[in-house]
């Protein structure tokens, strides 16, 4: 990889800053397919720096849907 590409990648420390979640967090997320990173090795996540402002700016939905039930 080119430094360039590189230097588009933070720690997951560093995304969980930009994010606003615990480090822990993200790695689920990139574990998950949720988030572009890369693994390095079998422990070591670098995260898509643009990705993790992505996620910041646009939250997905959490919890399931709100509503009672219907009458009847």
């Amino acid at each position: 990889e080119t430094t360039m590409q590189i230097k588009n990648f933070v720690t997951c420390k560093e995304a969980a800053g930009i994010i606003g979640c615990t480090a822990d967090h993200v790695r689920l997320l990139a574990r998950q397919g949720r988030i572009k990173s890369r693994q390095f090795g079998e422990r070591t996540w670098m995260i898509d720096r643009q990705a993790a402002i992505n996620l910041r700016d646009n939250p997905p939905e959490t919890g399931r849907p709100r509503g009672g039930k219907e009458p009847g």
